[in-house]
Order: structure tokens, then C-alpha cells, then sequence
């Protein structure tokens, strides 16, 4: 159905349509009309009883006359509409949905997580601008506990065709980064309740119910319901009731903590008592206690003392046993190795000496030659046949080069010392 209606609210004009089970193909069409009149009485009651304006898309049952027109042809002039019928139709359409999330599995699959314990960082998907957020926000943050909430907002169209998708959006936004968060609230406030259809669509359903961390529902009013509701973790009619049950969980945290604090404190008192009581009655029993068990252990020494007594015993007379049977053994290979040894030793005393004789002889025929040739290259025995040493300034002289003619020079021989002058010639 295909409907226009003037903003000033006079004559509506629409075409029905129908089509075939899969929706596709149309099977009869129809122009038709509502005069001012029945609109004024006929739109407000459809409206009552779906909780849906008279708008395109919607399966009516509708009572009309049928109008010939030269011109436009046949048409139809709608009386009154039946809402019950539409009613049922959008119940069935629900319950279809429903019925395929179920056969696919992932009905309750959000409902089945485990809510986190306690719960501070919430994805909240909302309408920035919504009168809910605000009324979220205030509850939720002003709580009179003073419990901290860590809120991050991901805005999304509530309302609309496009709502799903911008939720889908959001909820996609949120599955990145999901580590961060304990849940996600989707709310919404306010608003006509024809516009809780907009989000009852097999995706969107498909997207809550599937998504890894539970998801709490506020976007109904207090008579309505819709599949987000049936398929999230839980659900409430308004944002400010689910602020109200986050709060309490937190409550009942607070409870559970404190009555486990309680029980702890009452089982360390008996624990303390009972260690009391077994102390008391250990220091009444130990005296003999210790008594008793030092004789024991007394006796345990002496037992013990015995026992390494003769085990040392016998080790000892083993081992001397072992030691005088190794020393008749290794006496005579004993004296054997020491008389080689012996010999051996003889042996390279006679060879040593003689050696050493014979470089001490060879060493004193070798000093005799060198004491012969010293003395035969002596100073004094050159100057006996007939040589002389030219001394100038004190230095012996070399070479006629070095003298100047008419230096003085002195004259070394064999029995003195003479003045000499020098002339070249």
C-alpha cells in the first residue's frame, strides 16, 4: 500500500497493492480514497489499536465502496479501516522473525553470556541529541551510592528507515574495540511508539543476538515490545530503569561482598578459636609429649650408635685386611724397582764423571793455548822487536793524515819514552 495524506490532514489518496507469497510480484492493484471525514475518524483508531500510523507498507483490511469515474476509471472509497487485522499481520511478521532467529541457533545466544561482575565500562548506542541519554547519563552517574561508571557514547539514528543500519553501524564500531567494554545499552526516549517498527528487522535482531558481550535494551514504553527486547541480554522500557538495574547489580555486589566479608570474618573467629583450644591442649601434653619422645629418640641414638660402631669395626679390619695383603704384594716388586733403580743410577754416575773429566781436560788445554796467544799479542813483545806506539794529545795515531806538520808527538819503545817532531816531507 502506497499512502499520501496532506499535512493539513483533508482527503487521503493511496493505491493497494498485492502481492504474491514471496512478495515479489504484484498480483492486483487498486487506486483508492478516504474522504476527510472517515480519515479524521478512521486514521487516529488505526492507530490506537496497531500502535502504527496508516503509512505505506502496511497489510490492511479495509471496508470501501466501489466508484466508477468516466475519467480516472474504477476506484475504491475506503469507510473504515480495520486495525485488529494489521494488528495481527505485524504479530506474525514478529513471530516469523523470531522464528528464524530460533532455527539459525543464535536466539538466545546473548541472553547465554555471562554478565561481568561489576559492570563500569558501558558502550551506550544512542541519539546524542535524545532526551533518554541525558535522562541515562544523570541516573546513572548521579547514583546515590557513588558508584563510578565509565560511559562512551556511539551516536545512531533511533528512528527511521536508515535507524538499523546506523545501529548496525555502531554496534560493528563497538565489536572492534569490545575488550574495553563490560556491555553495550541501546535506548532510546521518547518518540512515537509507531517508530519501535522501524528497528524490528532480521539484521539488526541478527546483530544484538549475536554480539560477543551482552547487550541491554531501554527502547520500548511501557506497553510496547520488540524483537531487540526478546533477543538482548535483558530489556527495559526506559533508559532510566536500565541505569536503575545497573545500579542495582552494583548494590547487590556491594551486598554479596559484604555478607562474604561477614562469613569470612565469622569462619576465621571459629578457625581462631579451634587453634586456640588445640594450643591450649598441646601445651598440656607436651611436657610429656617431649619427654616421651626424647627417650625414644635417646634409644634410637644408642641403637644407632651401636650399629656404626660395628659397621666402622667392620670396615676397618676389611680395609687392614686389603692393606697387608696389598703390601706382602707389592713388597718384592718393590725392592726389584729399587735395585734397578740403583743400578740405573751407578751407571749414570760413572758416565757423568768421565764426561765431566774429559771437558774439564779439553776446557784446561784450550785455556793454556789462549794464555800462550795473549801473551805472544801482548804490547810489550811487539815493542821488543823493534816497533813503537806514535801517541799525539794522548791518543794512540793511526795515520800519517792525522799528524800536522811540526806537531809533537810521543814516541813509545820497549825500554821508554821519547819527544819526537813531526816533518813531512
Amino acid at each position: 500500500m502506497d499512502v499520501k495524506i496532506p499535512p493539513s490532514g483533508g482527503h487521503c489518496y493511496m493505491e493497494l497493492v498485492e502481492k504474491d507469497e514471496s512478495g515479489k510480484t504484484t498480483v492486483a492493484r487498486m487506486q483508492a480514497s478516504m474522504w476527510v471525514n472517515d480519515a479524521r475518524r478512521e486514521l487516529p483508531k488505526f492507530q490506537r489499536t496497531t500502535g502504527v500510523p496508516f503509512a505505506t507498507g502496511l497489510k490492511v483490511l479495509v471496508k470501501a465502496k466501489l466508484i466508477y469515474h468516466e475519467v480516472y476509471g474504477l476506484s475504491l472509497n475506503i469507510i473504515a479501516i480495520d486495525g485488529t487485522y494489521t494488528l495481527g499481520d505485524i504479530a506474525k511478521k514478529r513471530q516469523e522473525l523470531i522464528n528464524r532467529l530460533k532455527q539459525e541457533g543464535i536466539y538466545d545466544l546473548n541472553r547465554g553470556l555471562n554478565l561481568p561482575q561489576p559492570v563500569y565500562n558501558i558502550a551506550v548506542i544512542s541519539s546524542q541529541t535524545a532526551a533518554g541519554w541525558g535522562d541515562f547519563q544523570d541516573q546513572l552517574l548521579h547514583n546515590p551510592n557513588g558508584f563510578p561508571f565509565r560511559c562512551q557514547l556511539f551516536t545512531a539514528l533511533m528512528q527511521g528507515e536508515k535507524a538499523p543500519e546506523s545501529i548496525i553501524s555502531a554496534l560493528d564500531e563497538i565489536k572492534a574495540t569490545a575488550s574495553h567494554f563490560d556491555i553495550v545499552v541501546i535506548i532510546r526516549g521518547g518518540g512515537a511508539q509507531s517508530h519501535l517498527q522501524d528497528l524490528e528487522t532480521y539484521d539488526l535482531a541478527r546483530a544484538v543476538a549475536t554480539f560477543p558481550i551482552p547487550v541491554i535494551t531501554g527502547i520500548g514504553h511501557h506497553k510496547d515490545e520488540n524483537v531487540l527486547d526478546e533477543v538482548a541480554f535483558a530489556h527495559f522500557k526506559t533508559p532510566t530503569a536500565v541505569a536503575g538495574y545497573l545500579v542495582a547489580l552494583r548494590v547487590a555486589l556491594l551486598d554479596a561482598v559484604e555478607k562474604l566479608q561477614e562469613k569470612l570474618f565469622l569462619l576465621l573467629q571459629e578457625e581462631y578459636q579451634r587453634s586456640q583450644q588445640l594450643l591450649t591442649n598441646l601445651a598440656l601434653r607436651m611436657p610429656a609429649l617431649l619427654s616421651s619422645k626424647i627417650g625414644d629418640e635417646k634409644q634410637n641414638l644408642e641403637h644407632l650408635k651401636g650399629y656404626f660402631r660395628q659397621v666402622l669395626m667392620q670396615s676397618i679390619q676389611t680395609h687392614s685386611k686389603t692393606l697387608n695383603e696389598s703390601t706382602t704384594l707389592l713388597f718384592p716388586s718393590i725392592c726389584y724397582k729399587l735395585m734397578h733403580y740403583r743400578e740405573q743410577l751407578n751407571s749414570q754416575q760413572v758416565l757423568l764423571l768421565q764426561v765431566v773429566r774429559g771437558n774439564l781436560s779439553n776446557q784446561w788445554t784450550e785455556l793454556k793455548n789462549t794464555e800462550k796467544l795473549v801473551t805472544l799479542l801482548h804490547p810489550k813483545k811487539t815493542l821488543q822487536r823493534g816497533f813503537s806506539i806514535v801517541k799525539s794529545k794522548g791518543k794512540a795515531v793511526k795515520s800519517v793524515n792525522s799528524l800536522l806538520n811540526g806537531e809533537k808527538v810521543e814516541l813509545i819503545l820497549a825500554d821508554g819514552t821519547v819527544q819526537a817532531e813531526v816533518k813531512k816531507q
